[in-house]
């Protein structure tokens, strides 16, 4: 998909969404913006386009290329960010990708992880049998994520989590930098 950009306007700018039937939100996350520290970021939920039943401001965060904001869940078919910016120096207002939707966190988590990375080589033996360097095949790197020891109810979590994750989810992973939260 492509970058969303206003058309020259840094004030007044709305960006609204139709989930196609009242759906739950808890989280909404702006990635690849170029929002200054000016900014206001206001998200609306309703039942009506353009409604404002509900709303929430997500603050701005130097330095962070995903601005996000948790709340209490809402369910709505509508959606609506309002955004101005004037202090803006390129005159428009550009959002990557727009994120909502009800976001598990897990608050067992230990912050512990280590990187994994596993290297495939075709093995090959020489005529008379001796082992030879064979080709690379494929670099494989993952992130295996590190829990405290967690309770029946959290591990139950756990594995409703990763049975979503396997039957129709794209998983989306957002570290904060916890020197800036």
């Amino acid at each position: 998909s492509d970058i969303w950009r206003s058309n020259a306007a840094v004030s007044g700018v709305t960006v609204d969404f139709d989930l196609g039937s009242a759906q739950a939100v808890n989280t909404v996350a702006i990635t690849a913006h170029n929002l200054t520290s000016a900014a206001t970021i206001t998200v609306y939920g309703a039942a009506t386009l353009g409604g404002t039943t509900f709303s929430t401001t997500i603050a701005w965060v130097q330095d962070q290329n995903t601005l996000m904001k948790k709340f209490a869940s809402q369910t709505f078919r509508y959606w609506r960010l309002s955004l101005t910016d004037v202090a803006n120096p390129l005159g428009y207002v550009q959002l990557g990708y727009v994120f909502g939707g009800v976001v598990t966190e897990l608050q067992f988590f230990r912050y512990g992880w280590r990187r994994l990375r596993e290297t495939i080589i075709r093995a090959l033996r020489s005529e008379n049998g001796v082992p030879m360097t064979g080709a690379v095949l494929a670099q494989i790197k993952s992130i295996a994520l590190e829990f405290k020891p967690e309770s029946d109810a959290e591990r139950d979590a756990v594995d409703l989590f990763l049975r979503l994750l396997r039957q129709q989810s794209v998983p989306m992973l957002i570290v904060p930098d916890v020197d800036k939260v």
